[in-house]
């Protein structure tokens, strides 16, 4: 089957009223009345909290509840659980210096200029090609966060997902022991995504 560049979405757009969303829109609950109404729910959820002051943003409030389908619930509880991550995430990586010229030497991650037919973004781990005899996890951890925030704010991308694909030639016994049991698990716990599709 041939396909034209023509027929895929380009990594870049940010028009979340492209016609070609609407299915993606359509599977997330996203309609302008639902919106409206689940943000002021939400708003109204973290204004009673005690112990934090949540940002009650627009933009900031949609990511959680575009991953979440629109309910509610589970906005509020990712919202909470974030907030208990950044805790944990600042307290950590605070002790983190990476020099300029050694974040870009590794080169690790790449993106399709151009979106599945789904419409989610497609993102390439070259987890064989770090070398951690020269990084750590954690300096990994640090710029795949820099770059799953940057994505994200870009709602077309929260609408649609990301399909990530592992590559993982190469990657050794010492690559293996660099992913720490607690640092693995703040990086699945942290990353806010709607939907990853996995592919080894």
């Amino acid at each position: 089957m041939n396909n034209s560049m023509d027929d895929f979405l380009p990594y870049k757009m940010v028009n979340i009223d492209h016609p070609s969303l609407l299915p993606n829109l359509k599977e997330i609950n996203e309609v302008a009345e639902t919106k409206a109404e689940c943000l002021e729910m939400l708003r109204s959820e973290l204004k009673s909290l005690q112990d934090i002051e949540p940002c009650l943003e627009e933009n900031f409030l949609l990511r959680f509840l575009r991953v979440s389908k629109f309910n509610t619930s589970k906005a509020l509880q990712r919202i909470l659980k974030y907030y208990q991550q950044q805790e944990i995430l600042l307290d950590s990586l605070k002790k983190i210096s990476l020099p300029l010229h050694k974040a870009g030497s590794v080169n690790h991650l790449w993106c399709s200029p151009y979106r599945l037919k789904n419409n989610t973004i497609v993102f390439i781990a070259l987890g064989g090609k770090v070398d951690f005899s020269k990084i750590t996890f954690a300096e990994i951890m640090y710029l795949d966060m820099l770059a799953v925030n940057g994505v994200i704010e870009n709602p077309v991308n929260q609408i649609t997902g990301v399909t990530l694909i592992f590559d993982y030639k190469g990657f050794g016994v010492r690559s293996f022991l660099a992913h720490t049991p607690n640092w693995t698990r703040v990086f699945v716990e942290t990353f806010l995504v709607k939907k990853i599709m996995n592919y080894f």
